[in-house]
């Protein structure tokens, strides 16, 4: 009876810790490959790298340290473990002149949280499979230590790459060029402490206290290194431009971030925004070089526009700089390209660029360039030809206070208290409509949409296998109350609001 309880209670630990042991390498790997994580610590920390490599001298001292729990809670004699306890990781007390235990839950925050992370741990826990994700729960501090940088550190994503930087430590899940390593799950930029980065179409550019690095697929050459080759992070270097340079080497050099006050980037160029001027990268040779704008212009804004195209606003001023299709779609009223920024002869507020055409808010008034697409032509009734080679004014049939500008569907709400109107294009061709109540919502996914106003949901377009919500008909040309929310709506996206 007692080789048998060993045996079950033996296989009752390896089924609850059985994975722990490759945790344990990999939580190993993950310091002495990072000593940084460590060095950078305040100084009552400076024994701490040394004392993790003691650890790996005894790759049993986990196995035996649940295996001495056990021997304790079966051996009367023994002190109870739940009495007894380990050490406290959190609210540790200390005698006057005594300094904090020499221990990974003792360092900072940042550093444990970027411990666990470079180990396999997931902040998000998002996938059960995940054996690291047991790091978290190895003491309360490792555990308090999620839920804090879960609040406060900067979350994003673009498409299916997800971004987490905290405390200037940055990591991302899905980018293939953060770091060579192929371990899945969220990898550390090898990078001075970020202050700030931006990314766009598989390249990102971070601004650090050291300087500007770049990584990412370079297809455009947007990230300022002298090639078009994909790179893992990079430092960007201003040698071959003395204004930039020197101010930047007058700088200490943990704070050459002052350089920078702005990252602009598309798919095609990365501009940063310098103290002494802008430096724009993209081109078929790479490379980062000085950009002239008009005195006191500083952009705060870039949307690409077209094929190596982009629009740079500051305020209600917007300048337009690259290549101009051949329906004028810059709306400088002419099909020319243009290698400077050359400004807008109207203020812009806001603008939507699409394949082959511009829409821009400019104040109260909806003005439209290039090829007139299908949604376009219902509001340019006195359009002669089908393209507007100079911003022409969209005809409404009332005030707009608001809109909604997807790839497929247009949403205007009136400010004279009438409703709201718009259009839609699917496979069935264009078809406008109107609604009695103001839309406060909209979602779009492929040729169908959803519309939410004060009577709830409607349904509009596409409506296969009833996917809007409403059993019938195939198409729904007018906005109707739908029955349910499908999956179709829920992985639907969100069309944003643009109050005018």
């Amino acid at each position: 009876m007692a080789e048998e309880h060993d045996q079950n209670t033996k296989k009752r630990r390896d089924n609850t810790f059985g994975t722990f042991s490759d945790i344990h390498k990999q939580f190993l790997t993950a310091i002495l490959s990072h000593p940084s994580l460590a060095n950078e610590t305040d100084v009552r920390h400076s024994k701490t790298t040394t004392c993790m490599r003691n650890l790996c001298d005894s790759e049993q001292e986990t196995t035996i340290l649940f295996e001495d729990a056990e021997q304790q809670s079966s051996d009367s004699t023994a002190p109870s473990v739940s009495s007894a306890g380990p050490d406290s990781s959190m609210n540790i007390l200390l005698a006057d002149g005594e300094d904090l235990p020499i221990r990974l839950h003792t360092l900072l925050q940042a550093t444990i949280w970027a411990v666990l992370l470079e180990a396999g741990a997931d902040p998000d826990i998002a996938d059960p499979s995940n054996s690291a994700n047991a790091l978290w729960f190895l003491c309360r501090k490792f555990l308090f230590t999620r839920e804090v940088a879960q609040k406060d550190c900067f979350s994003s994503s673009i498409g299916e790459v997800y971004f987490k930087l905290y405390a200037g430590r940055l990591f991302a899940r899905n980018d293939a060029f953060i770091s060579p390593s192929d371990r899945p799950g969220y990898r550390s930029a090898r990078v001075p402490p970020v202050i700030a980065f931006r990314t766009y179409a598989g390249n990102t550019t971070a601004v650090t206290a050291r300087g500007v690095y770049s990584w990412g697929n370079n297809s455009h050459g947007s990230l300022g290194l002298p090639h078009t080759e994909p790179a893992y992070p990079t430092r960007v270097r201003f040698d071959s431009f003395k204004r930039v340079s020197d101010r930047e080497k007058g700088l200490p050099s943990w704070h050459k971030d002052a350089l920078i006050t702005e990252v602009l980037s598309n798919e095609h160029h990365t501009i940063l925004v310098t103290e002494v001027g802008l430096m724009v990268a993209g081109g078929s040779q790479g490379g980062i070089r000085p950009q002239e704008c008009p005195h006191a212009f500083t952009p705060t804004h870039m949307t690409p526009v077209s094929h190596g195209a982009a629009l740079l606003i500051q305020g209600n001023v917007a300048m337009v700089f690259g290549h101009n299709n051949d329906f004028g779609q810059l709306g400088l009223g002419h099909t020319e390209s243009v290698q400077s920024f050359t400004p807008l002869d109207f203020p812009v507020s806001r603008s939507w660029f699409m394949k082959e055409q511009t829409l821009y808010l400019s104040g109260t008034t909806f003005l439209y360039a290039g090829m007139a697409d299908s949604i376009g032509t219902l509001f340019l009734p006195g359009l002669v030809e089908e393209i507007a080679l100079s911003p022409t004014p969209l005809v409404m049939p009332g005030p707009v206070k608001a809109c909604f500008i997807g790839a497929q569907i247009w949403v205007f709400v009136r400010s004279d208290g009438q409703g709201s109107f718009g259009a839609r294009k699917g496979v069935d061709g264009v078809k406008s409509f109107e609604i009695s109540e103001e839309v406060t919502e909209v979602r779009a996914k492929g040729a169908s949409a959803w519309l939410n106003t004060a009577a709830g949901w409607h349904g509009v377009g596409y409506n296969g296998s009833g996917c809007l919500g409403r059993a019938v008909p195939m198409w729904m040309d007018v906005p109707t109350l739908v029955m349910r929310r499908t999956p179709q709506f829920e992985a639907a996206g969100a069309v944003e609001v643009v109050h005018v």
